[in-house]
C-alpha cells in the first residue's frame, strides 16, 4: 500500500466509525495473531508473521518454533479443520466481545504444545464422529484443563 493509499484509507475510517467497528468485528483472527505477537515480543522473543501463507503456522518465534494461532470472541469453539499435526505450539485466544478493546485487557490465551492440542482434539467426541472433513473444532471444555496465559512455555524450550 502506498503512503497515499494508506492516508486515504485512514481518512475513510476516521469519517465513518461504524465501518471501523464492523471491520474490527471481522478481524478476529488477525487481531489474535497481533495479540500473540505482541505478547511474545514483550517477553523478548523475535517474531515473524507469515500472514496465512502456511498451513498450521502463523508465527515463527526466535527462528525455531512454529506457532498456530486460533482466535475467537466470547466462549465459542476454536475452528480447526483437521487434527493438529505440525505446529510446535498452538495458541488459542479468546478476545473480548467489544471490538474496540484493542488493548486486549480481557484477552485470555492457552499456550499448548502440539501434543496437548492433539489431546484436546482427541477428547472431543464431536471430532471423533465427523461424517465429513472441515467441520471440527477445539472446545473450551477440553482446553481449560490447561492453565491460561502460560507464555513461559515457549520460553522454556
Amino acid at each position: 500500500m502506498t503512503p497515499a493509499q494508506k492516508k486515504k484509507a485512514l481518512a475513510i475510517l476516521e469519517a465513518d466509525n461504524g465501518l471501523l467497528e464492523s471491520m474490527l468485528k471481522r478481524a478476529t483472527g488477525e487481531l489474535g495473531e497481533l495479540y500473540v505477537r505482541d505478547m511474545l515480543i514483550a517477553r523478548g522473543h523475535k517474531v515473524d508473521q507469515l500472514g496465512n501463507n502456511s498451513q498450521e503456522c502463523d508465527l515463527i518465534v526466535d527462528g525455531k518454533f512454529s506457532v498456530e494461532v486460533k482466535s475467537v470472541r466470547s466462549n465459542s469453539a476454536w475452528f480447526a479443520r483437521n487434527r493438529p499435526a505440525s505446529a510446535d505450539f498452538w495458541v488459542l485466544v479468546r478476545l473480548s466481545n467489544d471490538p474496540s478493546d484493542l488493548e486486549h485487557e480481557t484477552a485470555e490465551a492457552w499456550i499448548l504444545t502440539l501434543e496437548e492440542v492433539q489431546d484436546c482434539w482427541d477428547r472431543n467426541d464431536y471430532n471423533q464422529n465427523l461424517g465429513r472433513k472441515g467441520v471440527a473444532d477445539l472446545r473450551r471444555k477440553q482446553v481449560t484443563k490447561y492453565k491460561s496465559n502460560q507464555w513461559e512455555k515457549i520460553s522454556n524450550l
